[in-house]
């Protein structure tokens, strides 16, 4: 897993299991705590697909990835299109916003008094996790969850999320260009391959890759060579 800063997955399990171990209380009182890794996948995925990018992520993790489905219309111009009205609106009843704030608090509650909770979100589900954020979820449930986003729709900072928070954008992702704050950003990038700039307004990391294999879609997907890059 490669952070902008070394190893801070680590950091983050070690300080799970550091703050579950309370010398005061009994061991047979102590209550376990977990570091629960979640994800919300972007637009145009059905359930096969889904599950095939939950199952990799899995593997990466070493452990089961409670994965959200963000729903597909089956029609990649439906789905963008309801992406942008979403992302103009961006409305305080969006369904798929509460049902990711439910799937997020469950795991907050599942990950114990002292646990974490890791969300990972690609793409469209980055637009999703921001409104779940914003409209749905309490600041003592968001203090507990640390985000990454692949190639979001809506950069995420540390406003609404004020643990970990990075952005991850291939250089040549198409929605690099739809987030202003990522592309004001990426102009001030200096490395081509490889760069992290920090959003001082919220202290956010973003971090800028040169894509892989040069095509934005494929560079753009999770499963692609860029973004497993930042994953592995």
């Amino acid at each position: 897993w490669n952070w902008p800063s070394p190893s801070l997955f680590a950091l983050f399990a070690n300080e799970t299991q550091a703050d579950a171990k309370n010398p005061a209380r009994p061991k047979s009182e102590q209550i376990e705590s977990k570091f629960i890794v979640t994800f919300v996948n972007g637009i145009y995925h059905n359930e096969h697909d889904w599950l095939r990018v939950t199952e990799q992520l899995d593997e990466m993790f070493g452990q089961e990835v409670r994965s959200f489905y963000n729903p597909s219309t089956g029609s990649f111009f439906a789905d963008l299109a309801g992406a942008l009205y979403d992302l103009l609106c961006r409305s305080d009843s969006h369904l798929v916003a509460k049902a990711l704030a439910t799937h997020l608090r469950t795991a907050i509650r599942d990950s114990g008094p002292k646990g974490r909770v890791l969300h990972l979100a690609h793409s469209g589900g980055a637009l999703v996790t921001y409104l779940a954020a914003k409209y749905h979820l309490k600041a003592s449930e968001r203090s507990r969850i640390d985000v990454i986003t692949f190639g979001g729709a809506h950069s995420i900072t540390r406003k609404f999320f004020d643990g970990h928070t990075v952005n991850y954008y291939a250089r040549n992702d198409p929605l690099v260009n739809v987030d202003r704050r990522a592309a004001k950003l990426m102009k001030g990038a200096s490395n081509e391959t490889f760069d992290q700039v920090i959003y001082a307004k919220y202290e956010t990391p973003f971090v800028f890759m040169e894509g892989k294999t040069k095509s934005p879609l494929i560079d753009h997907s999770l499963e692609g060579p860029t973004y497993k890059e930042a994953l592995e």
